[in-house]
C-alpha cells in the first residue's frame, strides 16, 4: 500500500513537471549544441527522457496501454519499445557527456560525424519500425 502511494505521489509530480519541460526542450538543444554548455544540456535531455520512460513504464505497469505517447511524428502507443527507445537515448546522452568536446584531427571528425549521422539513421528507422508495428496491429484489429 505505501509503494502503491509512493508510485501516484511519483506519477503526479511527474505528470506536472513533463509538460512544462516542452518548451525548454528548445534549450536543452540549444545547450547540446553550444560546445560550452553541452555536458549540461547532455545531462538536462538525460533527466528529461529518463522522466518520459519512468512515466511510461509506470502506465505500463497500471495496464494504461492506449495511450498515445505523444513523441511526434507517426502515432506510437505506450509500449515496451518506447521504454528501450528512451534508455537507449540516455545511455548515449551520457556517454556524448563523458567524453571530450574537443576533436583533435580531421579523421576524428570526420568518423564522430559519420557516427552520429548512422545512429541518427538507425534511429529514425526504429521509430518507423515501431509506427509500421502499430499500425499492423491497428489493420489487423480491424479486419478481425
Amino acid at each position: 500500500e505505501l509503494k502503491a502511494l509512493c508510485l501516484k505521489a511519483f506519477e503526479v509530480q511527474m505528470a506536472q513537471l513533463l509538460p512544462r519541460y516542452e518548451a525548454p526542450a528548445a534549450a536543452i538543444v540549444a545547450a547540446i549544441a553550444l560546445p560550452a554548455t553541452r555536458p549540461i544540456g547532455l545531462l538536462a535531455a538525460t533527466a528529461l527522457l529518463s522522466g518520459y520512460g519512468g512515466l511510461i513504464a509506470l502506465n505500463l505497469a497500471r495496464g494504461h496501454r492506449r495511450i498515445e505517447c505523444g513523441c511526434g511524428g507517426a502515432p506510437q502507443v505506450l509500449g515496451a519499445a518506447l521504454i528501450v527507445r528512451n534508455a537507449v537515448l540516455v545511455l548515449l546522452a551520457l556517454f556524448a557527456a563523458a567524453t571530450p568536446a574537443r576533436l583533435e584531427s580531421t579523421a576524428e571528425t570526420v568518423v564522430v560525424t559519420s557516427s552520429g549521422l548512422c545512429l541518427l539513421a538507425l534511429y529514425v528507422l526504429f521509430e518507423q519500425l515501431n509506427a509500421n508495428r502499430q499500425y499492423l496491429k491497428t489493420s489487423e484489429a480491424r479486419s478481425s
